[in-house]
């Protein structure tokens, strides 16, 4: 069973989230719920090696380039986590399976066999909650500043997902999702909840379409 006690992030490790151009007057705000995948240093890199862990099952490789370059060209708040997904996935339901997911794409994480309650609560606590409350506070200071909101979030997949494992997307491998949503002001109190659910439509644009509108090259992409 894995339990954990005491503080989950040393003193010197990054936060769980971060913000750039957090005063950004456009009409985005940017999140990346996968951009990084770092482990904190007391999990012991979840038992997994270095090939598992630069894979998609920890990350959406490529996601962060693009989403600081889409933030930088729209003028847009842009908020990312800093934690692995296989950490804890700041886009699924706390209580979903995949929130902790024991195994990913067919690779059994060790480090998340048999997590008991109060190492959950740790994880939620130091990671999940705090970055959709960073989200949160960016939306809620645009409310007061009178600035409307579309929530895009930024995510990739890689070549060997299909159409069915990436809804709303043409198939392609280098395919962006940008997941959407109108934030409505006066949801804005509550966005730490809304923001945690999964049910958002998708548009999906290609490395090419991101390229030509945002002036990313496809090789920063790295969609592929």
């Amino acid at each position: 069973m894995t339990t954990g006690s005491g503080p989950l992030l040393a003193a010197d490790e990054p936060p769980a989230w971060e913000v750039d151009h957090a005063h950004g007057k456009g009409t985005a705000v940017i999140v990346c719920d996968h951009a990084s995948n770092r482990v904190p240093r007391g999990l012991k890199l979840l038992g997994l090696g270095e090939a598992a862990l630069a894979s998609h099952i920890a990350w959406d490789p490529g996601a962060a380039e693009v989403a600081r370059a889409l933030a930088e060209h729209l003028a847009a708040p842009l908020v990312t986590s800093g934690y692995s997904r296989l950490v804890i996935d700041c886009n699924r339901p706390l209580a979903s399976e995949g929130s902790i997911a024991a195994t990913s794409d067919g690779i059994v994480v060790p480090g998340n066999q048999l997590v008991d309650a109060g190492e959950r609560a740790r994880r939620a606590a130091t990671l999940f909650h705090p970055y959709h409350h960073a989200i949160a506070d960016v939306l809620d200071r645009r409310v007061v500043d009178g600035l409307p909101s579309v929530l895009l979030s930024v995510h990739s997949f890689p070549p060997s997902w299909t159409v069915s494992a990436a809804p709303g997307t043409s198939g392609s491998p280098t395919d962006a999702i940008l997941g959407w949503r109108c934030c409505c002001s006066k949801r804005s109190p509550a966005m730490a909840d809304w923001l945690s659910a999964t049910t958002s439509p998708t548009i999906s644009t290609t490395a090419s379409t991101i390229q030509s509108r945002y002036m990313v090259s496809s090789e920063d992409c790295h969609m592929c």
